[in-house]
């Protein structure tokens, strides 16, 4: 059942994945009879590039009614670990400094209702990556065929409390399993404490990244829920 959104001030704050929007940021948009904001800012996070994403975000709200006014692409350490690894923690502590500051001074400029628009850049990239992040989208809900947790798994359940997509159940040795609703986002992986988590082979032994202030019980408090 869609919804009619309706705000003064709507943010919305999410990782770029393949260039793109998160198919699970893409849905809730889609979602939606119709959005309805004074204003409309986005921040996204990436471990390299942005792509396209704001330019399609900003085409994904146009088609709900709304414009988005202000937006940032901000580079945080990456968590791609299936491609490569996290930088060491001193790398990582400097990148979130200048990374939160760069968001400090974004927000500043949408609290002056100043806008910030995606820009040329996006929109071009909007068009190069549209088949990388098509076929990302396409395929990503399979990526759960890549995981398994090895012999050191605790069965502690912190992976099945992160999942956002809720795609990760007890097997019958209470071990995780993963079904085919898997959006990609390796909270799993990231955040199992002994590492036992793996996608594929390649990430065995690579350095892990998590924000150091962000605690596992505020992201699984963030579980999102369909409209």
């Amino acid at each position: 059942t869609s919804v009619e959104i309706t705000a003064s001030t709507l943010g919305f704050v999410f990782p770029v994945y393949s260039f793109g929007v998160p198919r699970m940021v893409k849905e809730f948009v889609e979602s939606a009879g119709s959005i309805r904001a004074d204003r409309v800012f986005a921040i996204a996070t990436c471990g390299g590039g942005p792509g396209g994403t704001l330019a399609q975000l900003s085409g994904l709200l146009a088609a709900k009614g709304a414009r988005l006014d202000a937006a940032v692409a901000v580079t945080y350490p990456g968590n791609c670990i299936p491609l490569y690894q996290a930088p060491p923690a001193e790398t990582c502590a400097s990148m979130i400094a200048r990374a939160e500051r760069a968001i400090d001074g974004f927000m500043a400029e949408v609290k002056a209702g100043r806008p910030v628009p995606p820009g040329l850049l996006s929109r071009i990239g909007a068009v190069l990556f549209r088949p990388l992040h098509g076929g990302f989208l396409r395929t990503v809900r399979k990526s759960g065929r890549l995981f398994h947790a090895g012999d050191s798994c605790t069965r502690c359940g912190i992976c099945m409390r992160v999942c956002p997509a809720g795609n990760i159940a007890a097997g019958p040795d209470g071990k995780p399993v993963w079904g085919d609703r898997c959006e990609a986002c390796l909270a799993c992986l990231n955040l199992c404490p002994v590492e036992a988590i793996q996608s594929g082979w390649l990430t065995r032994g690579r350095r892990r990244y998590r924000h150091p202030a962000v605690e596992v019980a505020e992201i699984a408090a963030q579980r999102c829920q369909k409209l």
